[in-house]
């Protein structure tokens, strides 16, 4: 037996699907929401969106620094029970005014394309094919 030649066994390489997957995961929980956590509530119509508040907060400053705040009021706050304490949803501000939208107000699809493009880890091409020169000013304000 000492004179079998040794066999190298190579480990098996796993394919690298890298990033890529948890972007289609993320794509997923927009076109399927499931699980979610939060809402967002439009304050033209009242429409809810129901959201997860890890792609809000990584792909948004402003979630970011709203949801932080509410956390650590929530960790001071120890008389209150639980769920009394909790921030459950919160209202979309409203855009600037602008030229072809005085009043600012917020259009159900408009939302809908800013959390497509969160969750698609902000990629722009995720919504190019709805963007206009119509609605552009909007979704940048």
């Amino acid at each position: 037996m000492a004179d079998d030649p040794v066999k190298e066994v190579k480990p098996e390489v796993a394919q690298d699907k890298g990033p890529q997957s948890h972007e289609r995961a993320l794509c997923e929980l927009f076109e399927k929401p499931l699980l979610t956590d939060f809402g967002l509530v439009n304050p033209s119509n009242k429409t809810p969106f129901r959201v997860h508040k890890v792609p809000l907060i990584s792909g948004s400053q402003y979630f970011l620094k709203i949801l932080k705040e509410e956390w650590e009021k929530e960790q001071q706050a120890e008389s209150a029970p639980a769920a009394d304490k909790k921030l459950q949803s919160l209202e979309i501000p409203k855009p600037y005014p602008t030229a072809s939208d005085q009043a600012g107000e917020v259009k159900h699809d408009m939302v809908s394309r800013i959390l497509k493009y969160i969750y698609y880890n902000q990629d722009l091409s995720a919504i190019k094919s709805e963007i206009t020169e119509a609605n552009i000013s909007q979704m940048m304000s």
